[in-house]
């Protein structure tokens, strides 16, 4: 019996390592290019921040270059829908020298 616990725990290891996928990244000017973050999949609220820009264009990008986010926003927050789980660059494209962009899932 309590090897069989043992295995029923194992399982929700495997719950517990998806969550341990973060829900929220945070990038900025100050990143190596090509940084990646770990995302779990989910809905997206992207804000940015880039004070020296007027138009800034905004690109998220999957590791296997899957576009999840391209575009000039309107906004200063942005909605991602059905972002699947995995590693994605974040960045403004523009030519723009400080800006931050923090994404976090609701």
């Amino acid at each position: 019996m309590l090897a069989g616990c043992g295995g029923g725990g194992g399982g929700g290891g495997g719950e517990a390592a998806d969550e341990s996928i973060p829900n929220r990244a945070e990038a900025s000017s100050d990143d190596e290019e090509g940084t990646t973050y770990p995302l779990r999949e989910g809905r997206y609220r992207l804000s940015y921040r880039a004070s020296d820009c007027e138009d800034v264009a905004i690109a998220v990008t999957g590791a296997d270059g899957t576009v999840a986010y391209e575009g000039t926003p309107r906004t200063f927050t942005i909605p991602i829908s059905n972002l699947p789980s995995g590693e994605y660059t974040i960045a403004v494209t523009s030519d723009c020298d400080d800006w931050t962009i923090d994404m976090v899932a609701f």
